[in-house]
């Protein structure tokens, strides 16, 4: 049955894009590398400033406040391993960061191809830039009931997301991600859909996850069954069987996600936060095609330690194909 899940257009559709990953494999030795360096996707964590107070992120705690510097991604951009394409712009919040509009019109300048990530709060910056900088895709978070936002969030700006959906839903491509995790329930899920039917846009479904730099530690449970049901996805349908033990499934996703956070430091793993190195004292290019990253990347595969979506998502979607859950 799980081999016939590949097989459904919209499943293979989403699936196309790994073609993507061929650059990030290792290829050829140091004088092929030299000239060809092996290709990342970037989770760029340009600031840990935050409005929000969330139980499910520990951003907003970290001190001391860091902000990437333009400068920096300026860098990140006319290097070889990362280049232009399959950003993934987050906080904090975005909007937090001092200079945000110079990120964002280094961005433009530069026609990088990214999604910025938002907690929606701030809805005037949040539509002047989308405005201003042409942004093509953008991912607002919404939990559930006021209530429930709330409660989560910790701020009373469940309204503010809601005019942010309304407003930049005809603007950009606009993905809202509802969140599963123990402060909200299935209903909470439903509650979001009927919002994203009413106003048509795209609903995201993502399961709060232990992550050693964004989160908060020992609060995994078990989903409710009825999301399950729904089939939202295979990243849902075998979460409760990883979490029993019952699921391995390859991290192939860290042979080409580069996560690179505010302060300069990269990892191979947001789950795992060891860093390999710091761009600000070496460049990504050394870095990412270092021996060291080499090995601890093959090192990863074994791991199923995590279900961050950022990584799982697609390492079902190539497991499945390959045959490689068990």
């Amino acid at each position: 049955m799980k081999y016939l899940e590949s097989l459904r257009p919209s499943y293979l559709k989403s699936v196309f894009g790994m073609a993507r990953i061929i650059p990030s494999l290792h290829l050829g030795g140091r004088f092929y590398q030299r000239f060809f360096p092996r290709r990342g996707n970037l989770l760029l964590y340009i600031t840990n400033r935050c409005n929000s107070k969330c139980l499910i992120c520990d951003h907003w705690e970290q001190q001391p406040k860091v902000d990437m510097s333009v400068r920096l991604i300026e860098d990140l951009i006319h290097s070889k391993t990362v280049g232009k394409h399959n950003w993934l712009v987050e906080g904090g919040e975005v909007f937090c960061h001092p200079d945000i509009d110079g990120i964002l019109a280094l961005l433009y300048k530069h026609k990088v191809n990214y999604t910025l990530f938002t907690n929606g709060i701030l809805t005037d910056k949040l539509v002047r830039a989308i405005e201003r900088y042409k942004i093509r895709s953008v991912n607002i978070s919404l939990d559930g009931t006021p209530g429930v936002y709330k409660e989560v969030r910790g701020i009373d700006a469940y309204n503010n997301v809601i005019e942010s959906i309304q407003t930049i839903k005809n603007k950009t491509n606009l993905q809202v991600v509802f969140t599963a995790s123990p402060w909200n329930t299935y209903s909470s899920y439903l509650w979001v859909q009927h919002i994203c039917d009413r106003e048509n846009v795209r609903l995201m479904f993502n399961i709060y996850s232990e992550a050693a730099k964004s989160g908060k530690k020992g609060q995994e449970r078990l989903i409710d069954l009825r999301y399950i049901k729904d089939n939202i996805s295979p990243y849902v349908t075998y979460y409760n069987a990883w979490l029993w033990g019952l699921v391995r499934i390859p991290c192939y996703s860290s042979l080409f996600t580069i996560p690179v956070f505010p302060d300069g430091s990269v990892n191979i793993c947001v789950s795992k936060f060891n860093p390999i190195g710091n761009i600000y004292y070496e460049s990504i290019d050394d870095l990412w095609n270092s021996d060291e990253v080499i090995r601890l990347q093959r090192e990863n595969l074994k791991c199923n330690a995590c279900w961050v979506s950022c990584y799982r998502n697609f390492d079902i979607k190539l497991a499945l194909l390959k045959g490689k859950i068990h």
